[in-house]
Parts: structure tokens; C-alpha cells; sequence
């Protein structure tokens, strides 16, 4: 009978023990299940390897910082340059000497009155290029660009907010130089104190507030604060007080448009000519077409009060006529 009981008390142990395993495995399984950001992380530890080799250096990344990579350009892989900003030659040249510059030359720009900016604010109707603007300055000053917007940092998961406007500052520190832009700056860092925000909501806008002005304090960093608004009034003062260089981005006027008119079918004659290996445009001419004006500047007369990001759907379906032509 002892043996017995030993045999049953062992099947028991036994049974206890898969048990066990099986309510690990469960809850293993269960919490893969939950974790919403499991296969993206994966994909982004890759991308993190695959970064470390675009930087050419060892860059140690935390799980935080690992998430926001796919945030991240390489000022080599930008694919928009200062020679793409057509009509805004005085606004360029002012922000190689504000920006630019001090970027690059942090010997001589590092007193307490020769400094660099640590915020940037482009302000205007959509569709002026502001974010064009952006991203030409960070290829020019070889900075890594990282594109925050709030749905990006406003995550879903309660408390990880916070986390991810830390780990945009220290990944900005680890790439630096580096610019931090923030698109439609207004719906993150709006007026606060407003009876609809969530409270969560304010203490994000807190968070990236106080490493804001922690980065103002530590000297040598280069780190710039960029932001995009079409509504500047919404901003925090707070907020509109960091942002010590401001500039606004208004509707071109008839010579800009002629010059981003002209911009837009060059880039096009020449893409399309590594293609076909010919091609001209009459419009590309001074030919006069009516009124005694050119082609291009009888198109810049008759496009008042559009932006930009207008021209280029003009020009677009421009050029898909005489495709549509030889396709009838």
C-alpha cells in the first residue's frame, strides 16, 4: 500500500508540474497575443541593424528608441534639397545663416550671444512647402531628421506616451546633429488648460516641455526643434516662446509661382527624358503666348491664391494629357 500511495502522490507532482507549464505557456502565448507592438518591434530591431551600418558607428538603442526609428531619415537618403524650393531664395539664405550654419560650425557658434537656435517655427496655409522647407535644411546641414506627429507620440497605451517623448530626446541626442520637426505642431502642443484635455494629454505636453528646456540648458548639443502650423495662434506661449526663429510661409506670389511652375516641368522634362531619352517642352521657351507674356508667366497670372502643393496638381495633370492623348 506505501507503494501505492508513492505511485499516486508522484502521478499528482506529475500532473501539478504539466500543469504549471501549461499556465506558463498560456500565459506566454497570451501575452504575445496582447502585445500590440511584438512584430513591429521585430521588424524595427532589423532596421536598427541596418541603421548602425547607414551611420557607419555603434549606436546602442533602447526598446523605446527602437520604436520611433522608423521616424528617422538619414540626411543622405532625403530626397529634397534646397534647389527644390523654388521662389524662396531670401527665406533660404537667411536660414543657412540661422540655422545652417551654426549647426555646422558649433566652434565658433557657442557663446552666450552666438548661439545656436534651439526652435524653428514655419507658419502659413497648407500646401507652401513647409515641410519641404524642413527637410531641404536637414539634407543641407547633414542632420537626422525625425518626423514626429501626434498620433506617433499619443499612443494608445496608457503611460507609454510619456516613454516615447523621452526616448524622441534621447534618440535625438544619439543621432545628433539632429532635428526633431513636428508636424501640425498645434494639435501636440496646443494651448493647455483647455476643459477638453485629457489629462494625460497635458502631462505628454509636460514631458516634451521639460526636455525641451533641459536640452536649452546643456551646451553642445545640437539638437533643433522644428515645427509646422497652419494655426500659430493655437500654440502654447509657452511653446511659441521656445521657438525663438519664426517664419512665415504665405501664398507664393506671380513671380514665385512662375519660378515653381517652371521647377516643376524642368524636374519632369528631366526625369522623363532618362526615360524616353528625349524629350522638349515649349513652355520651358520664353515663347509668347497671348497677352505678350510668356507661357509660364501667362500660367503664374492666372494662379493667384494657389499654394504651392496647388502648382504641382496643375502641372501633374498637365503632363498626363498628352499621355491620355496617345493612349486614345
Amino acid at each position: 500500500m506505501p507503494g501505492g500511495r508513492e505511485a499516486t502522490l508522484v502521478t499528482e507532482l506529475v500532473s501539478i508540474a504539466v500543469s504549471m507549464v501549461g499556465a506558463v505557456v498560456c500565459v506566454y502565448f497570451a501575452a504575445s497575443m496582447l502585445d500590440p507592438n511584438k512584430e513591429d518591434r521585430k521588424r524595427k530591431e532589423k532596421y536598427v541593424e541596418a541603421l548602425k551600418k547607414r551611420l557607419g558607428r555603434k549606436i546602442n538603442l533602447t526598446s523605446m528608441e527602437i520604436m520611433l526609428t522608423d521616424l528617422v531619415l538619414n540626411p543622405r537618403e532625403i530626397d529634397v534639397t534646397e534647389n527644390d524650393i523654388k521662389g524662396q531664395e531670401a527665406l533660404l539664405e537667411d536660414l543657412r545663416l540661422k540655422v545652417v550654419y551654426p549647426l555646422l560650425l558649433t566652434d565658433i557658434y557657442k557663446t552666450a550671444l552666438l548661439r545656436q537656435a534651439k526652435g524653428l517655427l514655419l507658419y502659413g496655409p497648407p500646401g507652401t512647402g513647409k515641410t519641404m522647407i524642413a527637410k531641404a535644411l536637414a539634407q543641407s546641414s547633414g542632420c537626422f531628421f525625425i518626423n514626429v506627429t501626434a498620433s506617433s507620440i499619443l499612443s494608445k497605451w496608457y503611460g507609454d506616451a510619456q516613454k516615447y517623448v523621452k526616448a524622441t530626446w534621447s534618440l535625438a541626442e544619439k543621432l545628433q546633429p539632429c532635428i526633431i520637426f513636428i508636424d501640425e505642431v498645434d494639435s501636440f502642443l496646443g494651448k493647455r488648460g483647455s476643459q477638453t484635455e485629457h489629462e494625460a494629454t497635458l502631462s505628454v505636453k509636460t514631458e516634451f516641455m521639460q526636455c525641451w528646456e533641459g536640452m536649452e540648458t546643456q551646451k553642445g548639443q545640437r539638437i533643433l526643434v522644428m515645427g509646422a502650423t497652419n494655426r500659430p495662434d493655437s500654440l502654447d506661449p509657452a511653446v511659441l516662446r521656445r521657438f525663438s526663429l519664426k517664419y512665415e510661409i504665405g501664398l507664393p506670389d506671380e513671380r514665385q509661382r512662375a519660378a515653381i511652375v517652371r521647377g516643376y516641368i524642368e524636374k519632369h522634362m528631366q526625369e522623363a527624358t532618362a526615360v524616353t531619352g528625349s524629350m522638349s517642352s515649349p513652355l520651358l521657351d520664353s515663347r509668347v503666348v497671348r497677352e505678350g507674356t510668356s507661357a509660364i508667366g501667362w500660367i503664374a497670372r492666372r494662379t493667384k491664391c494657389f499654394s504651392g502643393s496647388d502648382l504641382h496638381e496643375l502641372c501633374a495633370q498637365a503632363a498626363q494629357r498628352p499621355v491620355q492623348e496617345a493612349i486614345k
